[in-house]
C-alpha cells in the first residue's frame, strides 16, 4: 500500500516542511515540498527513547509516600530494595509486563533499563528488541555471568561500592563490547575524574554536578540522562542549561516507575515547563532534541526507515492524535 503524510518533519534535529511516501511499510522518499492532497498531514517524528528507567520498580507502586531519597531508593536498605528482594518472580514478572504494555500505548521507540537483582533480574527477559537491559551484578562472579545475557551493567553510583568493584564492572562490560552506566551526583556530587576513569557509555542525574564538572562530561563526549520529574519529586532538578552551554549530549528518561509514568513525552513537557521555575533557559526545540536520541546517534526521519519506527502528530478538530504508521 502507497500513501503520503504532508507536514513538519522531524529530521537531523529540526522540523521541515515537507511530504514523506510510505510503500510496503518504508519510507521511499522525502520531499521538501507540502502536499495539500497527502493522505495524511501532521506532525511526522521518531518514535522516541526512554532512556533511563527502573522497570521492576513498579511493584512499589503506591507503597509509600516516601519523599527521602535516600529512604526509598538508595541500596541496599531503601524501601524499594527492601521490596525488590521479597518480590516473588510472579510479581516481577508482572511489572514487566505491565511496562511492555504502556510502552505500547505511549508508542515509546527505545526504553534502556537499569535492571536489578543481579541474576535474577536479567532471567526475567527482555519484553523487545527494543527494551535495552543493563544489570546490575551483585558481586564479579555475578557479572561475569550475566553480560552475556545483558545488553550491559550499571551501578547504583561510586557512593554505593567500593570504587575497584567499579572498575571491575566496567571493564568486564567494556571487554564484552557492552554499555555500562552509571548514576552520578544525584544527591551529592561525587569525583568526577574517578567517574570518568570508568569510561561510562553514558550517566544518569548529575544533579547536583558543578558547571566544570558538567564540562568536563561534555569534552569527553559522555551523554547525559536526565530525568527532571524524578528530580523534582526529591526537592532537585538537574542544570540542563548549563548542559546545554556545554555542549553535552542530553537525553530523557522517566526514571523510577513507582513515581512516573512510562510517558517521556510528559518528561519533555515537565523540563520545558519547570526549567523556567528553577532560572533556567531552555529552549523547546533543545527538548525535543533530547527525545529522539540514542545515546551514540539522533534518531531522524529518513529514506529507508520502517513506518512503523514513526508517528505522526495528527491536529484533529483542534485535538492532537497519535498516529501509528503501518
Amino acid at each position: 500500500m502507497e500513501y503520503r503524510v504532508s507536514g513538519y518533519i522531524y529530521q537531523n534535529g529540526r522540523f521541515i516542511n515537507g511530504t514523506i511516501e510510505i510503500d510496503e511499510g518504508v519510507v521511499k522518499t522525502i520531499s521538501h515540498r507540502v502536499d495539500g492532497n497527502a493522505d495524511l498531514k501532521g506532525i511526522v517524528i521518531p518514535k522516541p527513547h526512554n532512556a533511563h528507567v527502573h522497570l521492576l520498580d513498579y511493584i512499589v507502586k503506591d507503597m509509600t509516600e516516601e519523599r527521602d531519597l535516600i529512604k526509598l531508593v538508595a541500596p541496599p536498605d531503601g524501601i524499594k530494595h527492601k521490596m525488590l528482594s521479597k518480590a516473588s518472580r510472579e510479581d516481577l514478572k508482572y511489572a514487566l509486563n505491565m511496562a511492555e504494555e504502556l510502552a505500547k500505548k505511549l508508542h515509546i521507540g527505545i526504553i534502556t533499563e537499569f535492571r536489578e537483582l543481579g541474576l535474577l533480574g536479567v532471567s526475567l527477559g527482555k519484553l523487545s528488541k527494543n527494551f535495552r537491559v543493563l544489570s546490575r551484578p551483585r558481586n564479579i562472579e555475578e557479572a561475569r555471568e550475566i553480560i552475556r545475557i545483558s545488553d550491559g551493567l550499571n551501578l547504583s553510583s561510586i557512593s554505593d561500592v567500593d570504587y575497584s568493584f567499579a572498575e571491575e564492572i566496567s571493564k568486564i562490560a567494556r571487554s564484552h563490547g557492552k554499555m555500562f552506566a552509571i548514576h552520578v551526583s544525584e544527591r551529592i556530587r561525587e569525583d568526577i575524574k574517578a567517574i570518568l576513569d570508568l569510561e561510562p557509555t553514558f550517566v544518569v542525574h548529575m544533579t547536583v554536578a558543578t558547571r566544570e564538572d558538567i564540562k568536563e562530561v561534555a569534552a569527553e563526549g559522555i551523554p547525559v540522562v536526565v530525568c527532571p520529574r524524578s528530580n523534582a519529586y526529591f526537592g532537585l532538578f538537574p542544570n540542563v542549561e548549563a548542559m546545554i552551554e556545554s555542549g553535552v549530549r542530553i537525553l530523557l528518561g522517566t526514571d523510577n516507575h513507582m513515581i512516573n509514568s512510562l510517558n517521556i513525552f510528559e518528561e519533555a513537557e515537565f523540563l520545558f515547563k519547570a526549567s523556567k521555575a528553577f532560572g533556567q533557559e531552555v529552549k523547546a526545540i533543545e527538548v525535543v532534541k533530547m527525545l529522539f536520541r540514542d545515546f551514540n546517534k539522533d534518531l531522524s526521519v529518513e529514506e529507508g526507515i520502517k513506518a512503523e519506527e514513526l508517528l505522526v502528530i495528527e491536529d484533529l478538530r483542534g485535538i492532537p492524535e497519535l498516529v501509528v504508521l503501518n
